[in-house]
This record gives C-alpha cells, structure tokens and sequence, in this order.
C-alpha cells in the first residue's frame, strides 16, 4: 500500500492500534513500517520516509533481544563490512575450541600422572613436551593426543629418572584402567614424532674422556703422583688428556659400533700405558671400570683390541 506524505500522516494518527493483533505484543516503527517486535508481523507500511517525523526504532537503543537486529548481507559479502565481523568470530570459535581441546586433553595427562605417582618436575616437563609437539605438528585423530601424552610422560621420566625411568607397558596398563586404551602403534607414531621435534645429541667420546678423568682425580693417591714428579694433579689430567686425545684422532674410523663410555676407558688406559712404558700406570683398569660402572673384562678386551691395532699402526713403540 503506497499513500503520499500527508495522507500517511493523517492515516498513521488516526491508526490507534498499539498491540499486535495476533500475539498483543507492543508494535514498533522500523524503516516506514509498523512491525510486532515479538512475532515480527508488519501491521502498517508505507514507502515515504516518516523517520523524521514519526518515532523511529534503531537497533542501537534496543534492548539485548532486538540488538542482533540490522542490514542484511547481500551475495557481494566481500564488499561488506560485515565480513571482516564475520572473519573475526570465525577465528575467534577457532582458537577457543583449540585452547579447549588442549585442555582437555591435558587434563588427561594430569589423570595419567596422577595414578603413576610421577614427581611434579617429571608432570611439568611431560606437560612442556606435549605442547611442543601438538603446537608444530598437526594431529588429526583424537587417539594419536592420547598417545601422545602417554609417551610424553613416559620420556620425561627417561630425562629425569635415567636410572629409573617408567616402563611403557606400566603407563599403557594405567591408561586403560582410566578408559582410554592406546595402541601400540599409535606409541609408535608418537615416538617418532618426539624424535622428530627433539634431535637429541648423543655425548662424543672427547667428553666422555673428561668425564671419567674428571671422575678419576678425586680418587688417585696425590703421594703417588709427587713421587711421578707431577706437583698438583691438574698438571697429570692434563698430559693423559692430550695423550688420550692423540689416540682418540687416530682411532676414531676403528671405534665401529663400540660402547661410547668403554671405549673411551680403554683410551685413557691406553694413553696411561704409552706415558708410562716402563712404569706401573697410577690408574688401574679395575679403577676405570668401577668409574664407569662396567665390568672390568670389558675394559680390558677393548684395551688389547686398540693395542694391537697402535701396534700394526706404528703409533707407539712396546
């Protein structure tokens, strides 16, 4: 229905109805029409703007059950400015439903820690493991997060406890009293993604031969070096460490697939026999092996192996 100005006018003061006719609702003006605010029927329109002259309702000074109210988006939403709005929301339910994923699952791996009894810098470390790896690698299966924190706890306890770490089966056998069961192939994937994201380093022979000469000066007999003519015990680390370096240049290609630690005792050893040709050496392969933790016989087979082969090189002179 379409009226001219004046006629609008007199027909919208001579129009009395202040509810809707279908639901009793109050009725609001909006963009020239009369609408129900609560069932939304249009009692009254007209095409002339009466903004200025007629009550006008704006979404602004609505209440919060009209405050969604406004323009609606066409096909051409790029030209809007809504979709930049829109952008927003949609990484805004991203990253939440993220942040609760994670927490979810984290609240997971606090359970697991909580029935292992594991120390609070053991959680702590497993907790910063599964963050590193959940933040650079993209997880798809919700069975793979549940690995994941399976094998993160399971590693912080190798870094932490060396000499006592966590079995796998334990931790497997806890997680599936809690009702989540972890196979074994998922651990593995998990495994893989730990070494991954880590690159552990593995110790050189250079520092293992510091370490055990390091280990051995606090149990040498100081009397028995005065006698060697050495005035402090610094100055004999010294000379075996330079000697057992020397052989370690030239041995490096033979070490084969020799344990780090035992073959680094059987240089130093050695490296005492060359020093000392004709002397009895100041430390015993019982010595070294007790500082290593081995047994004496394995210092000793690696000890003629490496002789034989200075021998048939020439780099020392029986």
């Amino acid at each position: 229905m379409t009226l001219s100005k004046r006629n609008f006018q007199n027909n919208y003061q001579d129009f009395t109805l202040e509810r809707c006719p279908e639901c009793g609702s109050p009725l609001v003006f909006c963009e020239n029409e009369l609408v129900c605010k609560n069932c939304g029927l249009v009692v009254f329109t007209n095409s002339v703007d009466m903004s200025r002259s007629l009550p006008h309702f704006s979404s602004l000074d609505a209440p919060n059950f009209l405050s969604h109210l406004g323009s609606c988006m066409d096909l051409h939403a790029s030209e809007d400015p809504h979709l930049y709005h829109l952008n927003r929301i949609g990484a805004t339910w991203l990253r939440v439903g993220k942040i609760s994923r994670n927490l979810y699952y984290l609240s997971f791996l606090h359970r697991l820690g909580d029935h292992l009894n594991v120390s609070k810098s053991t959680l702590n470390l497993a907790v910063s493991l599964f963050l590193n790896v959940i933040s650079r690698k993209k997880i798809r299966r919700k069975e793979m997060y549940y690995a994941l924190a399976a094998y993160s706890i399971v590693l912080a306890s190798r870094i932490i406890s060396k000499n006592l770490p966590l079995p796998l089966s334990h931790v497997l056998t806890v997680s599936k009293s809690l009702g989540y069961e972890v196979r074994g192939r998922d651990i593995l994937r998990a495994s893989s993604l730990f070494q991954e994201l880590m690159k552990p380093t593995y110790p050189s022979s250079e520092g293992f031969i510091y370490l055990i000469l390091m280990k051995l000066s606090t149990q040498i007999d100081f009397s028995l070096l005065q006698k060697m003519g050495f005035k402090e015990k610094s100055s004999f680390i010294k000379a075996v460490a330079e000697e057992s370096l020397q052989l370690l240049s030239v041995l490096r290609k033979y070490r084969g697939g020799r344990n780090p630690s035992i073959f680094s005792g059987a240089i130093i050893y050695a490296a005492l026999k060359v020093l000392y040709r004709d002397k009895r050496p100041p430390i015993s392969q019982r010595k070294i092996a007790e500082c290593i933790g081995v047994a004496e016989y394995s210092i000793r087979e690696v000890f003629e192996g490496i002789w034989r082969l200075l021998t048939e090189l020439e780099v020392h002179k029986p």
